[in-house]
């Protein structure tokens, strides 16, 4: 059954919880999505008629065998997608998330193949678990926490939209890439990736989740 944006987003974010062992409310979904409850509500009662979830008014909502399967089709296919947009675009996070949802909607499963080609990430760009790629904990620590000398590969970000803008473009570069740590002066610290140096604030780095 074809389902439309809203719909595959609330689908997205049910699935991305219960990897959590949390769910997720008409609330904080209306406030995510930027829509009215009413208009949550009326999604949730279509997605419950095609048999993807369980709903009851008042009652937590879950994901039924079919929407599980659903569910995690479009949930891996916007974590990839928003890290490619990252990855080779630069935007914002916000942005890319925003970018992926529309995207997943219409792009070929060749596309996303050709995308998966290009890079491979473990972990979700904030660092969402991906089910399958043998992570079944968030890694946590920070480029800020390593040691001068350590070699390092960029997995993804801490609350990405936070960072000052005026860093993306160092940030998408060294995303998914082998970085040394050079040195730790002041406040900030020194980085060489494919021969490049940059410096980082420490407010930065604490926010680069590195393995």
């Amino acid at each position: 059954m074809d389902i439309g944006l809203t719909a595959r987003a609330i689908l997205f974010y049910f699935y991305q919880r219960s990897l959590q062992d949390k769910s997720i409310g008409v609330t904080e979904l209306a406030n995510i999505l930027e829509t009215s409850k009413a208009n949550i509500t009326q999604v949730n009662k279509t997605l419950a008629e095609a048999g993807y979830i369980d709903y009851q008014p008042y009652k937590p909502i879950s994901l039924t065998s079919s929407g599980q399967q659903r569910a995690e089709k479009i949930y891996k296919r916007i974590l990839l997608i928003e890290s490619y947009l990252f990855k080779t675009l630069a935007m914002p996070f916000y942005q890319c998330r925003s970018e992926a949802f529309s995207w997943e909607t219409a792009i070929f499963e060749s596309t996303i193949q050709t995308i998966n080609q290009k890079i491979d990430i473990n972990i979700g760009l904030t660092g969402d678990i991906i089910p399958g790629k043998n992570n079944l904990l968030k890694p946590t620590k920070s480029l800020k926490s390593a040691d001068i000398g350590n070699i390092l590969t960029v997995l993804a970000f801490r609350d990405l939209d936070s960072i000052n803008n005026v860093f993306l473009d160092e940030l998408s570069f060294i995303y998914l890439n082998t970085i040394v740590l050079k040195a730790k002066v002041s406040d900030t610290i020194a980085i060489f990736c494919n021969e490049r140096k940059i410096i980082l604030p420490y407010d930065v780095a604490s926010k680069i989740i590195v393995e």
